[in-house]
């Protein structure tokens, strides 16, 4: 089966003793998206869900220049709204993990 599932929004966090060489980060993602699903081979026909995103997530910041960070981090995204025949909120909501790379000037 075809399943496309993208969204997009905004970042909100906080990092508890930036200055810190190893710190803790708090964030979430908040957005808009949709999951797009053609159940059949070969047909155009395509069910579209229109959905909300909620990813708060514990990250561990390693500050290793003054223009380099690398975050490692845990969170759960939520999906809400999914209003399907095919699959529901509990098929695409799951725990994530992540890694990040941050270049910039920090302090």
């Amino acid at each position: 089966y075809d399943v496309d599932f993208s969204h997009g929004g905004f970042l909100l966090g906080y990092n508890i003793k930036p200055e810190k060489l190893v710190h803790l980060s708090v964030s979430t993602k908040l957005g808009w998206g949709s999951i797009d699903y053609n159940p059949f081979e070969n047909v155009v026909d395509r069910f579209d869900d229109q959905v909300f995103v909620v990813y708060p997530q514990l990250e561990v910041e390693f500050n290793m220049t003054h223009w380099f960070k690398l975050n490692v981090g845990a969170g759960y995204q939520q999906v809400i709204g999914v209003d399907d025949f095919f699959y529901k909120e509990g098929d695409v909501s799951s725990p994530a993990v992540g890694i990040s790379l941050l270049f910039g000037w920090f302090y």
